[in-house]
């Protein structure tokens, strides 16, 4: 497999692009649509009225290049700067691309939220990293240590590639990204940094492999990048943590380990990987917990989780092709957690009630039922965490299809945030997402 060094452009408000680095240090123009959070075209003029919040250096799958195969040829003919990486490291093509949407509004929130939400004095973990676009910003804004974690080896590879080239490239942020020829600056500057590496160290090859950039590149002391399964083996989970985050295992087990913001785009993909993210959550949080009581930690930000998530509704038969009426993925997640309440009945509560299908075996739905409280908040629940739904963003809203986006509560194509933690005051107090008109 080929990957490309390409710029990840984040825009106030939402809108983005990606776009391919050339072997001279160029931006070639992005095969991508500049899109909003909320999935509207941004026009070339629009798009410059916009002030750009952060440039993000970024190596990536070739959009369009099947798994395995060489970008060379026909399919490809854009000469952007590429690495190769072994096709015994490539298992999956989910974890070596950019899911925008989802990364995008987690970016942005990071950025305009980090004084907020204490990034400095955040030990931060990244879930299903793929990229490590969010544990890059987490390390530019200068939080205090970074993991990236994800179980597939492509994305371990590449995540720590960026992390190596965030660090030594420094890219802008801010009104730093926004000044003319930042990005050709910041393109200009990786190429050369590759190039340099190729020639100082491999003068005999014409395009380097990830492993050898892995060599060259020096990580920094308060980045790391390990394997990571979700499962609900809490032994196994801390285990993972501490050879991720290159500690040993210590007598007061987690105390080095105290992650306690964790991060994720874009991984509740199915029910069964919902629930063992969820159980992941539970025992990193118990872990966080149990070194605040242990160490000296009172001046630190609480335990707190942070998932962007865009919603997709799963297709099923039913005499006919048919989706479901809820992200079934997304409602097994919230089940797991106590949903902030209010009298009016909060998001999460009005989701975790939501029922997938109108024709829903009566068995089924009871047992569902029973699981649940009358307000949708499930019952015996130990981890003694809550979870808060912020709507992000929803596709292309007029003032026709608004009520009907409103009565069915994050329609297919939103973009949320899921906040989990263990004081439902701090949930409360987040601050809000770019958000639509009530």
């Amino acid at each position: 497999m080929e990957v490309e060094l390409c710029l990840l452009e984040l825009l106030r408000g939402g809108a983005f692009t990606v776009q391919p680095v050339g072997v001279h240090g160029e931006v070639l123009p992005s095969h991508q649509l500049h899109r909003s959070s909320g999935g509207q075209q941004q026009a070339g003029a629009a798009r410059a009225r916009q002030e750009a919040l952060l440039l993000l250096p970024l190596l990536r799958r070739i959009p369009g290049v099947p798994l395995g195969s060489l970008a060379g040829g026909k399919t490809v003919t854009r000469q952007s700067l590429r690495v190769t990486m072994p096709a015994a490291n490539c298992s999956d093509t989910t974890a070596a691309d950019l899911w925008c949407l989802a990364a995008a509004q987690l970016l942005q929130y990071l950025l305009l939220n980090r004084e907020a939400l204490q990034l400095q004095q955040r030990w931060v973990l990244e879930l299903g990293c793929g990229l490590g676009a969010p544990s890059c910003l987490c390390f530019l804004l200068g939080a205090a240590r970074v993991c990236a974690t994800d179980h597939d080896a492509a994305a371990l590879s590449l995540a720590r590639c960026n992390l190596s080239l965030s660090s030594v490239l420094n890219p802008p942020i801010g009104s730093d990204a926004a000044s003319a020829g930042a990005a050709d600056r910041l393109a200009s500057a990786a190429v050369r940094a590759l190039g340099e590496i190729r020639c100082r160290q491999y003068p005999q090859k014409k395009q380097l492999c990830v492993s050898e950039l892995l060599d060259a590149l020096l990580g920094n002391p308060r980045t790391s990048v390990g394997p990571l399964e979700w499962t609900d083996n809490e032994a196994a989970v801390l285990q993972q943590v501490r050879a991720a985050a290159g500690e040993t295992p210590i007598p007061q087990a987690g105390l080095e380990s105290r992650f306690n913001l964790i991060l994720a785009a874009d991984v509740l993909f199915s029910d069964k990987a919902a629930k063992a993210l969820a159980s992941t959550i539970k025992t990193l949080a118990r872990t966080a917990l149990e070194c605040d009581t242990l160490g000296d930690f009172t001046d630190s930000p609480a335990f707190l989780c942070l998932i962007s998530h865009e919603v997709r509704h799963a297709v099923y038969m039913h005499q006919k092709v048919m989706k479901e009426e809820a992200d079934s993925a997304l409602r097994s997640f919230i089940r797991e957690f106590t949903p902030l309440g209010d009298s009016h009945g909060s998001l999460a509560q009005r989701y975790a009630s939501k029922p997938l299908r109108p024709g829903d075996d009566s068995l089924i739905q009871t047992a569902e039922a029973a699981a649940l409280r009358p307000d949708g908040t499930p019952q015996n629940l130990s981890s003694g965490l809550y979870v808060h739904l912020m709507e992000g963003s929803a596709p292309s809203l007029t003032e026709g299809n608004l009520p009907q986006h409103k009565k069915h509560c994050l329609s297919e194509g939103s973009v949320c945030l899921i906040a989990v933690g263990p004081n439902p005051d701090v949930l409360q107090m987040l601050p809000a997402t770019s958000s639509f008109p009530s």
